[in-house]
Protein backbone atom coordinates (compact mmCIF):
# COMPACT_ATOMS: atom_id res chain seq x y z
CA UNK A 1 0.00 0.00 0.00
CA UNK A 2 2.83 2.55 0.82
CA UNK A 3 4.66 1.84 -2.46
CA UNK A 4 1.55 2.24 -4.44
CA UNK A 5 1.14 5.71 -2.17
CA UNK A 6 5.10 6.47 -2.89
CA UNK A 7 4.55 6.00 -6.95
CA UNK A 8 1.69 8.23 -7.17
CA UNK A 9 3.13 10.95 -4.91
CA UNK A 10 6.26 10.55 -7.07
CA UNK A 11 4.62 10.94 -10.16
CA UNK A 12 2.53 13.80 -8.85
CA UNK A 13 6.15 15.78 -8.00
CA UNK A 14 7.51 14.86 -11.13
CA UNK A 15 4.27 15.87 -12.77
CA UNK A 16 4.89 19.38 -11.30
CA UNK A 17 8.82 19.30 -11.62
CA UNK A 18 7.77 18.91 -15.53
CA UNK A 19 5.34 21.68 -15.67
CA UNK A 20 7.52 23.96 -13.64
CA UNK A 21 10.34 23.63 -16.60
CA UNK A 22 8.06 23.72 -19.25
CA UNK A 23 6.32 26.67 -17.86
CA UNK A 24 10.38 28.22 -17.37
CA UNK A 25 10.76 27.43 -21.22
CA UNK A 26 7.84 28.99 -22.39
CA UNK A 27 8.53 32.45 -20.26
CA UNK A 28 12.26 32.28 -21.67
CA UNK A 29 11.20 32.29 -25.38
CA UNK A 30 8.95 35.14 -24.44
CA UNK A 31 11.51 37.07 -23.25
CA UNK A 32 14.24 35.84 -25.56
CA UNK A 33 11.73 36.97 -28.38
CA UNK A 34 10.79 40.35 -27.29
CA UNK A 35 15.13 41.22 -26.53
CA UNK A 36 15.26 40.21 -30.16
CA UNK A 37 12.70 42.27 -31.36
CA UNK A 38 13.24 45.36 -28.99
CA UNK A 39 17.06 44.74 -30.30
CA UNK A 40 16.41 44.83 -33.85
CA UNK A 41 14.44 48.35 -33.44
CA UNK A 42 17.31 49.80 -31.54
CA UNK A 43 19.40 49.07 -34.20
CA UNK A 44 17.13 50.48 -36.47
CA UNK A 45 16.39 53.57 -34.69
CA UNK A 46 20.29 54.29 -34.13
CA UNK A 47 21.20 53.55 -37.74
CA UNK A 48 18.02 56.00 -38.48
CA UNK A 49 19.40 58.23 -36.52
CA UNK A 50 22.53 58.82 -38.04
CA UNK A 51 21.82 59.70 -41.41
CA UNK A 52 19.29 62.16 -40.77
CA UNK A 53 21.44 63.92 -38.50
CA UNK A 54 23.88 63.95 -41.03
CA UNK A 55 21.25 64.75 -43.84
CA UNK A 56 20.09 67.28 -41.71
CA UNK A 57 23.22 68.84 -40.49
CA UNK A 58 24.09 69.65 -43.96
CA UNK A 59 20.61 71.46 -44.94
CA UNK A 60 22.13 74.32 -46.83
CA UNK A 61 25.62 73.67 -46.85
CA UNK A 62 27.01 75.76 -50.03
CA UNK A 63 23.30 76.59 -51.09
CA UNK A 64 22.39 80.18 -52.08
CA UNK A 65 19.13 81.54 -52.09
CA UNK A 66 16.41 79.66 -50.50
CA UNK A 67 17.48 76.91 -48.61
CA UNK A 68 14.56 75.27 -47.42
CA UNK A 69 11.26 75.42 -49.49
CA UNK A 70 8.86 73.25 -47.55
CA UNK A 71 8.55 72.83 -44.13
CA UNK A 72 6.04 71.12 -42.58
CA UNK A 73 5.05 68.47 -40.03
CA UNK A 74 6.21 65.80 -41.58
CA UNK A 75 8.29 66.41 -44.48
CA UNK A 76 10.91 69.01 -45.46
CA UNK A 77 12.47 69.96 -49.05
CA UNK A 78 15.65 71.47 -48.76
CA UNK A 79 19.12 72.67 -50.78
CA UNK A 80 22.25 71.13 -49.43
CA UNK A 81 25.85 70.14 -51.52
CA UNK A 82 25.00 66.80 -49.67
CA UNK A 83 28.20 64.60 -51.24
CA UNK A 84 30.55 67.81 -50.84
CA UNK A 85 31.07 67.63 -54.60
CA UNK A 86 30.63 71.51 -55.61
CA UNK A 87 26.85 71.09 -56.69
CA UNK A 88 24.10 71.73 -54.54
CA UNK A 89 21.12 68.74 -54.52
CA UNK A 90 17.70 68.70 -52.82
CA UNK A 91 16.51 66.67 -50.34
CA UNK A 92 12.76 65.86 -49.88
CA UNK A 93 11.98 63.62 -46.83
CA UNK A 94 8.28 63.22 -46.73
CA UNK A 95 6.61 60.97 -44.51
CA UNK A 96 3.57 58.72 -45.84
CA UNK A 97 0.01 59.13 -44.84
CA UNK A 98 -0.81 55.09 -45.24
CA UNK A 99 -0.11 52.28 -43.07
CA UNK A 100 2.33 50.06 -44.15
CA UNK A 101 0.48 46.83 -45.64
CA UNK A 102 2.93 44.25 -44.49
CA UNK A 103 0.61 41.42 -44.65
CA UNK A 104 0.36 39.24 -41.80
CA UNK A 105 1.13 41.75 -39.08
CA UNK A 106 -0.81 45.21 -38.44
CA UNK A 107 1.88 46.99 -36.89
CA UNK A 108 1.65 50.79 -37.27
CA UNK A 109 4.33 51.40 -39.49
CA UNK A 110 4.39 54.26 -41.88
CA UNK A 111 7.14 54.59 -44.45
CA UNK A 112 9.53 57.39 -44.47
CA UNK A 113 10.96 58.57 -47.83
CA UNK A 114 13.97 60.09 -48.84
CA UNK A 115 14.25 61.49 -52.59
CA UNK A 116 17.32 63.29 -53.94
CA UNK A 117 17.10 65.97 -56.67
CA UNK A 118 13.51 64.73 -58.01
CA UNK A 119 15.01 61.37 -59.11
CA UNK A 120 13.45 57.94 -57.78
CA UNK A 121 12.06 57.68 -54.45
CA UNK A 122 13.58 55.47 -51.67
CA UNK A 123 12.30 54.29 -48.60
CA UNK A 124 14.47 55.96 -45.85
CA UNK A 125 12.79 53.85 -42.79
CA UNK A 126 9.82 52.77 -41.41
CA UNK A 127 8.41 54.15 -38.54
CA UNK A 128 5.68 54.73 -35.98
CA UNK A 129 5.97 58.57 -35.94
CA UNK A 130 7.69 61.02 -37.36
CA UNK A 131 6.84 64.82 -36.63
CA UNK A 132 9.11 67.89 -37.53
CA UNK A 133 8.73 71.37 -35.59
CA UNK A 134 10.76 74.18 -36.74
CA UNK A 135 12.43 76.84 -34.15
CA UNK A 136 13.96 80.63 -34.71
CA UNK A 137 17.19 82.13 -33.62
CA UNK A 138 15.27 82.69 -30.39
CA UNK A 139 14.30 79.50 -30.00
CA UNK A 140 10.13 80.23 -30.62
CA UNK A 141 8.60 77.67 -32.45
CA UNK A 142 7.47 78.68 -35.83
CA UNK A 143 3.75 77.73 -36.76
CA UNK A 144 3.38 76.03 -39.91
CA UNK A 145 0.99 77.84 -41.47
CA UNK A 146 3.47 80.72 -41.27
CA UNK A 147 5.91 78.54 -43.01
CA UNK A 148 4.42 78.64 -46.13
CA UNK A 149 6.61 81.93 -47.11
CA UNK A 150 10.12 81.84 -48.21
CA UNK A 151 10.67 84.43 -45.84
CA UNK A 152 9.01 82.62 -43.16
CA UNK A 153 11.03 79.70 -43.75
CA UNK A 154 14.47 81.52 -44.12
CA UNK A 155 13.61 82.60 -40.32
CA UNK A 156 14.11 78.32 -39.54
CA UNK A 157 17.13 77.72 -37.26
CA UNK A 158 16.71 75.05 -35.70
CA UNK A 159 14.45 71.78 -36.27
CA UNK A 160 13.35 69.04 -33.52
CA UNK A 161 12.78 65.60 -34.64
CA UNK A 162 10.69 63.41 -33.20
CA UNK A 163 10.32 59.64 -34.43
CA UNK A 164 9.10 56.33 -33.28
CA UNK A 165 9.84 53.09 -34.13
CA UNK A 166 8.39 49.92 -34.02
CA UNK A 167 8.85 46.36 -34.38
CA UNK A 168 7.04 43.94 -36.93
CA UNK A 169 5.51 41.90 -35.04
CA UNK A 170 3.43 41.75 -31.67
CA UNK A 171 5.38 40.29 -28.60
CA UNK A 172 2.85 39.46 -25.19
CA UNK A 173 0.41 41.05 -27.29
CA UNK A 174 2.23 44.35 -28.12
CA UNK A 175 4.93 46.03 -29.98
CA UNK A 176 8.87 46.96 -29.07
CA UNK A 177 8.67 50.29 -29.71
CA UNK A 178 11.92 52.69 -29.58
CA UNK A 179 11.23 56.67 -29.10
CA UNK A 180 14.07 59.43 -30.02
CA UNK A 181 13.73 63.69 -29.86
CA UNK A 182 16.44 65.77 -31.00
CA UNK A 183 17.33 69.13 -32.22
CA UNK A 184 19.34 69.45 -35.26
CA UNK A 185 20.71 72.99 -35.19
CA UNK A 186 22.30 73.02 -38.77
CA UNK A 187 25.47 74.91 -39.03
CA UNK A 188 24.20 76.89 -42.66
CA UNK A 189 21.23 78.42 -41.53
CA UNK A 190 22.90 81.06 -39.44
Amino acid sequence: MWSLLDTLGAAVIGGMVILLVISINLQMNSMSSELIENNIVQTNTSESIDILKYDFYKIGYKATGEKISIADSNQIKYAADIDDNGSVDTIFYYFSVQNVDSGATNNPNRFLYRQENGGSTMIYSMLSDFVLTYFDSLGSQLNYASLSTSLQRSRIRSIRVEMSHSSNYMINNQYQTTDWTGIIRPKNLR
